[in-house]
């Protein structure tokens, strides 16, 4: 992870990884089976950190504001992942859970009036 916020997905090699572990590159084998299982794992342990979304359609506003702050505070501490989503497609690493708060965020869009085909980019 701190390769990846210092460095950025670009860096994110096995190699790389090994050299900031102070490890040789065939030693990470002995934990990930290669580079989308070491990937699975980051996605793993900033998911257990995410928020879950707080939203209440009667206070929409306010639950909104409250949720960004914690989603803008969640990717600060998890630097470089926003941009290794971008960079890489990572659905194919997703967990069922994975989409949890961002289906949430969706429901609570449509409950407080935004038409369906606005919800879902």
């Amino acid at each position: 992870m701190r390769l990846l916020g210092r460095a950025g997905p670009a860096e994110l090699t096995m190699r790389n990884v090994a050299a900031e572990l102070q490890v040789s590159p065939r030693a990470l084998y002995n934990y990930v089976s290669d580079r989308d299982d070491l990937l699975r794992e980051m996605l793993a342990t900033c998911q257990a950190d995410k928020p879950e979304p707080r939203l209440d359609p009667s206070r929409w506003r306010e639950s909104l504001r409250a949720y960004c702050r914690d989603l803008r505070s969640w990717y600060r501490a998890h630097p470089g992942m926003l941009a290794l989503a971008h960079a890489e497609n990572l659905t194919h690493l997703a967990t069922p859970g994975l989409m949890a708060a961002d289906d949430a965020l969706v429901g609570f869009l449509l409950a407080i009036g935004l038409p369906p085909r606005e919800g879902y980019p």
